[in-house]
């Protein structure tokens, strides 16, 4: 599919034919970012434009956990400039609200953030 602005900058977008979920995005400048889906359609990696899919590790990524007995989680990470990625978890109530979260803490332990339902 390709878009044009109305000051003519042109953009592109590759879609999925299945699922109509994009797999690259192309902007005026010609910078091509990608994606990458599980056999659910849900995003699993994420390329920015100065990164190669066949060869370097995806920007982003994403992990999803749905177990009998315990809260859905979708586990994040995102790329660091020395090759490590951050991790961040956050699991979900029945009802598919986000009820926590967690990241690492500088100097090492985690950071957990708590919603609660109804508290504002």
């Amino acid at each position: 599919m390709t878009s044009t602005n109305a000051l003519g900058h042109t953009s592109t977008t590759k879609n999925d034919p299945g699922r109509s979920v994009p797999l690259e995005g192309t902007d005026a400048n010609g910078r091509k970012g990608t994606t990458a889906y599980d056999a659910l359609g849900r995003t699993t990696d994420v390329w920015t434009p100065l990164q190669n899919p066949a060869s370097d590790k995806p920007a982003h990524t994403f992990a999803y956990e749905i177990k009998e007995h315990a809260p859905p989680t979708v586990t994040s990470a995102t790329l660091q400039d020395d090759g490590t990625y951050k991790q961040q978890i956050e699991s979900y109530d029945g009802l598919l609200r986000p009820r926590q979260a967690q990241t690492d803490a500088l100097g090492g332990g985690r950071l957990i953030n708590d919603t609660l339902p109804g508290c504002r």
